[in-house]
């Protein structure tokens, strides 16, 4: 149509990847969104010649419609300066966050052409169209170290499972190899005994394998080794385990923390998602619009752990902010 927007010279139209994303309606039920993998164009020093696709680098494109004929379109978490050369999504899954002011988790793919591997990386989203990723943060799961059944990576499946604070989390699919050893392996279906040095030399010699960091650092150079860990790749399925709400949290260390909320409005109890280590604590309180405490609305937790610590059975009426105070403690949500 005429409203959708135009590509580039780094957005070919007709290049487009099978990696979904997902679609949905915003919680008003007015905005339609659309997620999908696509391509852009990579230039030197951008590329890894040992990738399958070298000059373009797989991408989760982010649509958005009020009408269904004028379109807008972004790229969610594109890389930055804080991610290696060639970083790319190789899929991901949208999760949606019941009661949280119009939050979006999304848990990505991140498959690191430099190293052939998959891991998974979450971004957050206040609109479901602008996302941004955790600078500095660590990943959701990284990959495990050579020979570990992570190590290559693979993919979640957006089912989760929630019990006694704990989100379980099908891993349907894990690699102890590498992206382009899949090529070989996964279609594969018979005798595996052609797979020699001689063979994989020869078939990527184009795009200069022996450039891979990994084919010094784990196979000495050797084709044959290379070969031998092909022959005995394996997939298999897994389940991650992660604290409910567990995405992100705000820390505070030996020194004492502050931070106050914007006014909110809720007529439900208060809970909190928190951990308080040793020689910690973490004191609530509820202010009014002035700033001051509203009476009978304090209190002081010294230890625990806990997913819903009840702290309030009933809020104030009129409108009001949450103060916290903490220390050695660990906060991830305030539950209304």
């Amino acid at each position: 149509t005429s409203g959708f927007p135009k590509p580039t010279s780094l957005e070919p139209p007709d290049s487009g990847s099978d990696l979904g994303f997902g679609q949905w309606l915003s919680d008003d039920g007015k905005t339609l969104y659309f997620g999908f993998g696509r391509h852009l164009i990579r230039h030197r020093p951008y590329r890894a010649e040992y990738d399958n696709m070298d000059n373009r680098a797989r991408m989760i494109g982010i649509w958005r419609t009020r009408d269904g004929i004028n379109w807008e379109q972004r790229f969610i978490a594109p890389p930055d300066k804080s991610k290696p050369v060639a970083d790319q999504h190789y899929g991901g899954f949208i999760i949606h966050l019941p009661n949280a002011a119009g939050l979006k988790i999304a848990i990505l793919n991140r498959y690191a052409a430099s190293t052939q591997q998959i891991s998974w990386e979450v971004v957050y989203s206040w609109d479901s169209f602008r996302w941004t990723r955790l600078q500095n943060a660590p990943q959701l799961l990284e990959n495990g170290p050579f020979g570990d059944w992570t190590h290559g990576g693979g993919y979640l499946s957006a089912s989760a499972i929630v019990r006694g604070g704990k989100v379980y989390q099908l891993m349907r699919w894990i690699n102890d190899h590498y992206h382009f050893q899949s090529e070989i392996v996964h279609g594969s279906f018979g005798n595996i005994d052609h797979f020699t040095g001689d063979y994989i030399r020869n078939r990527y010699r184009r795009r200069k394998l022996e450039k891979w960091p990994y084919f010094q650092t784990y196979f000495d150079g050797s084709w044959e080794k290379l070969a031998e860990h092909t022959r005995n790749a394996t997939s298999s399925v897994g389940i991650m385990e992660y604290r409910l709400d567990g995405y992100f949290y705000a820390k505070a260390e030996a020194g004492e923390a502050q931070m106050v909320t914007h006014p909110v409005r809720a007529a439900k109890a208060l809970h909190l998602n928190a951990q308080i280590h040793d020689d910690g604590y973490i004191e609530i309180a509820l202010l009014d619009k002035n700033n001051l405490p509203i009476p009978g609305y304090r209190r002081r937790l010294d230890s625990g752990d806990s997913v819903a610590f009840e702290i309030f059975p009933q809020l104030p009426k009129e409108e009001f902010k949450v103060e916290l105070k903490l220390r050695n403690a660990d906060v991830y949500t305030l539950n209304f």
